[in-house]
This record gives structure tokens, sequence and C-alpha cells, in this order.
């Protein structure tokens, strides 16, 4: 048992490590994607091979002059709490 308790503050350091990269640690993705679903704050990306992404919008992008016909070159993040979320979007050519 006291070999317990002299190991509780290791234990404590260690899963803060953990939380701490779980909660900051993001991933980042870039594709060429065809939208499938937007509106004002998520949209809906389709990838090369069919898979479909609901992406979150930040307020600084317009989503009014997207169109689901054009392909795009997106960049977003995502961590292991939250949603995807746009970094850039912009046409692909």
């Amino acid at each position: 048992m006291n070999k317990i308790k002299k190991n509780i503050p290791a234990i404590l350091i260690i899963l803060g490590v953990v939380l701490f990269f779980l909660v900051f640690s993001r991933a980042r993705t870039s594709a060429i994607v065809q939208l499938s679903e937007i509106s004002k704050d998520s949209i809906v990306v389709i990838n090369a091979l069919g898979e479909k992404t609901m992406v979150r919008v930040p307020s600084k992008i317009d989503t009014s002059t997207l169109n689901e016909q054009s392909y795009y070159l997106v960049s977003y993040s995502s961590s292991f709490f939250q949603r995807n979320r746009f970094d850039k979007i912009e046409i692909s050519h």
C-alpha cells in the first residue's frame, strides 16, 4: 500500500502529460475536395476516395460564395476533443 501512495504523484504527472497531448495535439489535413452540404457554420466535404467529413467554418469565411460543383483546396485541423475546423479554403484550378 505504501508503494502505491509513493507513486501517486508520478502517476498524476504522467496522466497530466498524456491529457495535455490529447487536448493540444492537432492533426492537420489538406486535400482537394468537392463540397456536399454548405451551411453558414459547417460544410461537408467529399475527398477523392468518396469519404465525407463535416468541418466547422469560422465566421471569417463567407460560405455564400462557395459552389458545390467546384473543387476546392482545403486545409483543416482536428484534435481529440474538438470537431474538424477549417484553417483555409481556396478554389482549385
